[in-house]
């Protein structure tokens, strides 16, 4: 198992430490592999967590709510545990877009979708008074790009 220290994932993600702080405590990502105390220690994260730090950092780079990315992240694991998608998986890679719907038109998310919600959405629409727009967050893209940086590292 590959191990990862914030040096590696500000590097991966091209973030600086404030942005890394703020992304990991903001939205509770836990590190798999140790998590440390005091000055002069690491936290030492999997794969996993860098991935969940890429997204949530791009799902609030879009405008999300905190509340949205936390319940965002929650719900990815949920659904790793029952469908085993391999969402969150280094050895998977088909490239799965994952949908943020927004039916209150401020950045308060209603529901997750892996589907093409284009459909779903104008049936919604038409039922209801509420503004509706999302978002869309390339899982697969973010994962190849990591990949691709962790291989080259």
């Amino acid at each position: 198992m590959k191990k990862f220290q914030a040096k590696d994932i500000q590097k991966f993600l091209n973030i600086n430490r404030q942005r890394y702080e703020y992304t990991i405590t903001k939205f509770g990502i836990e590190p798999d592999i140790e998590k440390v105390s005091g000055k002069g220690h690491f936290h030492v994260f999997s794969f996993k967590n860098v991935i969940q730090i890429a997204i949530a950092h791009q799902v609030n780079r879009s405008g999300m709510s905190p509340t949205i990315v936390k319940d965002f992240l929650r719900w990815i694991k949920d659904v790793e545990l029952i469908h085993n998608f391999g969402i969150l998986d280094p050895n998977t890679n088909d490239l799965k877009w994952l949908y943020i719907v927004d039916d209150s038109g401020g950045g308060n998310a209603k529901y997750f979708t892996f589907h093409n919600p284009i459909s779903k959405m104008s049936n919604i629409a038409a039922e209801s008074d509420c503004p509706l727009s999302f978002s869309s967050i390339h899982v697969g893209l973010i994962k190849d790009k990591l990949i691709k940086k962790i291989t080259k590292k």
